[in-house]
């Protein structure tokens, strides 16, 4: 038995159709998840003998790992609870989204230049 869903709940037997996407707006839809998925393949292969060269042993390069997804698990939730109160003339995401960059281009900049910071304790 097939049952006909419709789309606007208008009840009026003209449900909405779905927009269409041409097959070139689905590509670059796709080139931007192709895009995310080629960065975490970069920072998996690349970033663990990084931070061997540091000094960080093989067996706790999994705890490294691990820092992540907890501080995820913990800042997410924090940050989606502000920014449904925020009243920022920017909107109530965007500063958080601004904020976010921010701190990842100094973070993904400190990273880079953590061997010398290393070397400066080790000497």
């Amino acid at each position: 038995m097939a049952v006909d869903m419709e789309l606007d709940g208008g009840g009026d037997g003209k449900g909405k159709a779905p927009p269409q996407i041409s097959l070139s707006g689905l590509f670059l839809a796709c080139m931007v998840a192709g895009g995310v998925q080629y960065g975490w393949a970069l920072q998996l292969s690349l970033l663990t003998p990084y931070v061997q060269t540091l000094g960080i042993p093989h067996a706790l390069t999994s705890v490294m790992w691990l820092c992540g997804p907890i501080a995820g698990l913990i800042v997410q939730p924090c940050v989606g609870l502000y920014s449904d109160k925020c009243t920022s003339s920017l909107g109530r995401r965007r500063p958080f989204i601004l904020t976010g960059c921010i701190i990842i281009c100094i973070s993904v900049r400190k990273t880079q230049l953590s061997s010398n910071y290393s070397l400066r304790f080790i000497l």
